[in-house]
């Protein structure tokens, strides 16, 4: 093998057939060295996908590292591969939260056997997994670790402390006229949720308790978060990690700086915070 072969970078994508009916894509990326490398899991968050500003190049870090990178977009978000707007608003409309802890339960299944397995090769060494979430994608990166042991630890950048983000009054007009609309400030693009979210973050209350789930881990968790995060405020790390039991997390704080570590989409290059954030995260993985 030549040494350009070796230290090649490979993007190979997947499709799979959600159970919600439509598909989850997602690329599995890697630097194809002779070592053998643990998978990270990679989640992202309300209005995000899979390409979004600082994704790609999180997925690259970790490769460069010397992981093993997947990063999906979930079957609901409403976006097609290639593009940065929402295509599909009547699928986003119908997303839910159990609808992503599935999607992400299915990634996970496929890894351990299955398409995304094949497409890792021997690069992986078939224990290690490592998951990453951000924002309403940390949420249900807490679900899917508190619910698979096989995952060994979690980074979770800027992420939510509960799935209920809403008033009473905006509750009673979700109920009454069957959705809500949400803005996307970055393409102005007016979106509606459906009521079957409210109706499934009620139905499953007590299992979606993010600080109760905190309250019961047994495995390490890093919280990072910007300081200045006026999108989910850093109050809310401080409750996950005062939930966690001595030991089990860590709080990250990156000075002056918010929700998305100052990266914007598209990506127009790196940021002094973003850095920070990707170099304490590659370090709890083992891989800095």
């Amino acid at each position: 093998m030549t040494e350009n072969a070796v230290t090649a970078f490979v993007s190979r994508k997947f499709r799979l057939e959600s159970t919600s009916g439509f598909p989850i894509s997602g690329n599995v990326e890697f630097f194809a060295t002779d070592e053998q490398k643990p998978c990270v899991l990679i989640l992202h968050g309300f209005k995000g996908f899979k390409d979004w500003g600082f994704f790609p190049e999180l997925a690259r870090r970790i490769a460069a590292a010397g992981g093993i990178a997947i990063r999906f977009n979930f079957s609901l978000n409403g976006m097609e591969e290639g593009e940065d707007t929402v295509r599909y608003p009547e699928r986003f409309a119908q997303n839910t939260v159990s609808q992503e802890l599935a999607d992400a339960e299915q990634v996970l299944q496929q890894l351990q056997q299955g398409q995304v397995r094949a497409l890792c090769g021997p690069h992986w060494d078939g224990k290690r997994i490592f998951l990453f979430g951000h924002s309403r994608g940390g949420g249900v990166g807490l679900l899917l670790f508190a619910r698979h042991p096989e995952i060994q630890r979690a980074a979770l950048w800027a992420s939510i402390s509960r799935f209920d983000r809403f008033t009473e009054r905006q509750k009673a007009f979700w109920r009454q006229h069957g959705a809500i609309e949400v803005k996307n400030a970055r393409t102005g693009q007016v979106l509606q949720m459906s009521v079957r979210y409210l109706e499934d973050l009620e139905r499953r209350r007590r299992e979606y308790d993010l600080l109760q789930i905190m309250r019961s881990l047994d495995r390490p968790v890093l919280l990072v978060h910007g300081e200045q995060d006026l999108t989910v405020p850093l109050a809310e790390a401080q409750a996950l990690y005062e939930a966690a039991p001595p030991g089990i997390a860590r709080l990250y704080v990156v000075p002056k700086t918010g929700h998305t570590f100052g990266i914007v989409h598209p990506w127009d290059g790196t940021r002094p915070a973003f850095e920070e954030a990707v170099k304490v995260t590659l370090q709890w993985f083992g891989l800095a």
